[in-house]
């Protein structure tokens, strides 16, 4: 089963947007975006979504507390994405809640993989893109 609906989380706009044409056009998913958690949050109280795909570092809270967030209310699985990976950071985002932690720059057929396992076997991913 591929993910049918997946909320792109990254203040960095060029990542949004590449993110959401790789899925939209090579995967046939509905994107949703958000440049900021606050703006994820709405996204999340309006509708269902599949996956979750989130940067660490956002003005505000950061990507590990909105992934903390989504964890405790039951949301969708998160997979965090982050420039600054090591085993601290990897750490982190597991113990936030997140199945998967991926260094950037990450091949985007790479990241399509391990969010298909995610959504399809709920399985945990902890990997360097």
């Amino acid at each position: 089963m591929k993910p049918k609906c997946i909320l792109i989380v990254d203040d960095d706009q060029a990542i949004r947007e590449t993110l959401a044409q790789y899925f939209d056009q090579c995967h046939h998913c509905m994107t949703c975006l958000a440049r900021d958690n606050e703006e994820a949050l709405h996204h999340l109280r309006q509708r269902p979504f599949d996956v979750l795909l989130t940067d660490i570092n956002h003005p505000g809270i950061n990507g590990l507390e909105l992934t903390r967030l989504v964890h405790r209310h039951h949301g969708p699985p998160v997979i965090v994405l982050t420039g600054y990976f090591n085993s601290q950071r990897r750490r982190q985002a597991i113990a936030s809640g997140a199945r998967a932690c991926l260094r950037k720059p990450f091949k985007l057929e790479r990241l399509a993989d391990i969010v298909a396992l995610v959504v399809e076997k709920r399985v945990h991913y902890i990997g360097q893109g």
